[in-house]
Formats: structure tokens, C-alpha cells, sequence
């Protein structure tokens, strides 16, 4: 029942030119044809038709279409279409399966990349601040190693720089005091 699939070409006079199958049955039970005799007058009629139709005595449930065939705007016949609902419903169950497994992956790849992203656009953040702190507390020695070739290596590389200068403006302040202090002390000492 899963795999059923039928085809019929009927011409304008409702005589059946081709009937294939695919699956056990060769055509539509006999038992729903007459539920279907609408729907092939709807389709000669040049309207495209879709319908679910239960099998009268199983319960069965199919999926039928009708596609009108034309020649020159006039229609020449028609082709039916049925297959079972099970198998359409089957196919949309592995397909929401798979839905959900390609959006888990995906949604694990994408948390993953911005991940190691935001970590390495964090990381150097994170290490010019601490520098910063260093200098703060008058810790001129505390370098960034950083090998960036963007802004943040711009960044560490004029911090880098700063502490040089503070390190020079803090020994040439200490100089500057020794050399007061020096030069208080020798007059003090000679009074």
C-alpha cells in the first residue's frame, strides 16, 4: 500500500488510453471509480483538480489529482494522478526529521564559529585592557605580544609604545628628584 502510485490518460470521451502503476495495483480500485467520474468531468472541463478520497471499504486514504490536457486551447484529455496519503505523510515525517537534524547541526556549527570568533576578537580586547590596568598601578614593564595586522594590533602595538614612554618619564622623574635633592643637600651642608 506505502509505495502505490497510478497514472491514467484518458481522452475527452473518458476512455482510458494508459494505465500504469507503480506498486501492487495496476489502476485505481474498482470501488472508488465512481467517486472519481466527477472529478475526471471537472478535469475535461479543463479545470486542475485535487481531492482526498478514501477507500470505500479499507479507509485508505489517496491523494488524486486530475491535469487537463490541451491541444490548441482545446481539451484533449486528461491525466489522473492517485497515490496513497501514507506515503506523502511518510515522506514529510523524514523530512521534518531531517529538518530538525540539519538545523541541530547547524545550529551547533554556527554557536561553535561565533565562539572561537568572539574569542579571538575578545582575547587581544581583554589583554590591552589588563595592560592598561598595569599602567594604572604604575607597572610600566607589562607588554602585548600581540601579531595582529588590524586595529587592535594598531592598539597594542601604541599601548606597547606608551609604556615605553611612561617607563622613560618615570626614570626621568626619579632623576629629576635624586638631582634636587643632591643639589639641596650641598648647601645645606656647607651652612
Amino acid at each position: 500500500m506505502k509505495n502505490q502510485f497510478s497514472v491514467e490518460l484518458i481522452d475527452s470521451k473518458y476512455h482510458i488510453l494508459y494505465q500504469g502503476a507503480s506498486g501492487n495495483t495496476l489502476s485505481m480500485p474498482g470501488m472508488m471509480r465512481e467517486s472519481l467520474s466527477e472529478m475526471a468531468k471537472e478535469t475535461l472541463a479543463g479545470m486542475e483538480t485535487e481531492r482526498e478520497v478514501s477507500h470505500p471499504k479499507f479507509g485508505y486514504g489517496f491523494l488524486v489529482m486530475g491535469i487537463p490536457i490541451f491541444d490548441a486551447e482545446v481539451v484533449e484529455g486528461a491525466m489522473i494522478l492517485v497515490m496513497p496519503i501514507a506515503a506523502i505523510e511518510e515522506t514529510v515525517s523524514i523530512l521534518k526529521v531531517q529538518l530538525i537534524l540539519i538545523t541541530a547541526i547547524l545550529l551547533f556549527v554556527s554557536l561553535f564559529v561565533s565562539y572561537k570568533l568572539s574569542k579571538n576578537l575578545a582575547h587581544p580586547i581583554l589583554a590591552i585592557s589588563r595592560q592598561a590596568e598595569s599602567y594604572a598601578q604604575g607597572k610600566y614593564d607589562v607588554r602585548n605580544n600581540a601579531v595582529h595586522e588590524d586595529e587592535l594590533g594598531i592598539l597594542a602595538d601604541r599601548m606597547n609604545h606608551m609604556g615605553v614612554a611612561l617607563a622613560e618619564n618615570e626614570k626621568l622623574q626619579k632623576e629629576l628628584i635624586a638631582n634636587v635633592s643632591h643639589e639641596l643637600r650641598t648647601p645645606l651642608t656647607l651652612i
